[in-house]
């Protein structure tokens, strides 16, 4: 097996000995790397990378008087550390020998082989099973597919979609075949953790949406239902032309209300639709883009008797029913004198010369006539 940096030869035997250690050699500087090791030694097992785990997974096998029917993996990272190998808790259905295992995505196919009983080495016969490993949850299922004969002494390969299998052994007459399988017809068992994101069928019907609001979100080729909520009564717009799927049907469908004024009919062409006079409470509506999946996108707007949350800056266009009473005072006393004299004079005359203008408070100003005199 390989990921493309390292080659990775896992078990196999030297002389009567069955080895449990994991060569590498790395392709870039074309030298063997230190070994590493797994659980048990296995011989004839099926070996295989997965580039979606990152991981080695070694697949059956057999040691003196011992087949296997279980199944070791690691991550490559840890295997390049030294960590150990784990053993996956569920067990192929038989033990198996000289099957052929092939990495698609996030599964492992494990084809044909030899099935045996689990301390007889001598008796085993060519199977037809495949078993599929979820590499998402590690866990080993038997496929309902069979392949079209029994199939030992495996290899093969993968072309687009297909699993080209070529044996050596089928247990019969002919005892060479070679085999075609389609990894998208194989209905393994649903696996108990879902796919990561999880794609639900259809998106949920949205909550409830206040008039006035905009709301976007997933459209998987089911119509969506919106609940639009008037607070108060008035007129409510539903507007789906921000959509960028075009838009199959849009309809008003509880409770009915006084359709548009020319804005749209609700029916398979509309887009927009307005209803008119409504007393508040809650509208339903119903959107369909089609039978494809994107985004959908609509927009509501009211125009209703709800009050305003402040009061307006502007003055009412009518005027109050009682006017004001008073008039607007002066801000400060004139400074011009009056137009026309005292009838009475003062009591003092004038001065020949003005007097000391006197104590001046702090922050006011003085104006007068100088005579050349200094002026304290």
């Amino acid at each position: 097996a390989s990921d493309g940096q390292v080659l990775y030869v896992m078990g196999g035997a030297k002389s009567s000995l069955n080895l449990n250690n994991v060569q590498r050699y790395s392709l870039t500087t074309n030298t063997w790397l230190a070994q590493r090791y797994m659980v048990s030694a296995r011989r004839e097992a099926a070996c295989v990378y997965s580039a979606s785990k990152g991981a080695l997974y070694a697949i059956g096998g057999y040691k003196s008087g011992l087949n296997r029917d279980t199944v070791e993996w690691n991550t490559i990272s840890r295997v390049n550390a030294g960590s150990s190998f784990s053993v996956l808790s569920n067990r192929l259905s038989t033990p198996l020998l000289d099957a052929f295992a092939v990495s698609i995505g996030t599964k492992v196919y494990v084809l044909g082989g030899y099935g045996c009983t689990a301390s007889d080495t001598n008796n085993y016969w060519p199977v037809d099973t495949i078993h599929v490993i979820d590499t998402v949850t590690n866990t080993v299922t038997l496929s309902t597919e069979r392949l079209a004969v029994s199939a030992g002494s495996t290899t093969g390969m993968v072309v687009s979609d297909f699993i080209y299998l070529f044996t050596g052994d089928t247990g019969g007459v002919n005892h060479y075949a070679t085999l075609k399988w389609q990894t998208t017809k194989a209905t393994d068992a649903p696996t108990k953790v879902p796919t990561t994101p999880a794609l639900t069928p259809a998106p949920t019907s949205p909550a409830n949406i206040i008039c006035g609001e905009s709301k976007t979100g997933d459209y998987n080729g089911q119509a969506i239902t919106f609940s639009v909520v008037l607070a108060y009564d008035g007129d409510m717009t539903f507007d789906a032309r921000p959509s960028p799927m075009p838009v199959s049907s849009l309809q008003n469908i509880a409770p009915p209300g006084v359709l548009d004024n020319g804005v749209g009919d609700g029916n398979a062409a509309s887009n927009v639709i307005l209803l008119q006079g409504l007393t508040a409470g809650t509208y339903r509506f119903s959107l369909n883009l089609g039978s494809g999946s994107g985004q959908f996108s609509i927009a509501t707007q009211c125009n209703s008797d709800m009050p305003t949350k402040t009061p307006t800056n502007n003055p009412t266009s009518d005027p109050t029913k009682t006017p004001t009473m008073t008039k607007q005072p002066t801000t400060d006393p004139s400074t011009a004198p009056t137009k026309t004299p005292t009838k009475v004079p003062s009591n003092k005359p004038p001065t020949s010369a003005p007097t000391s203008p006197g104590s001046i408070l702090c922050g006011t100003s003085v104006s007068g006539a100088y005579n050349g005199g200094t002026l304290s």
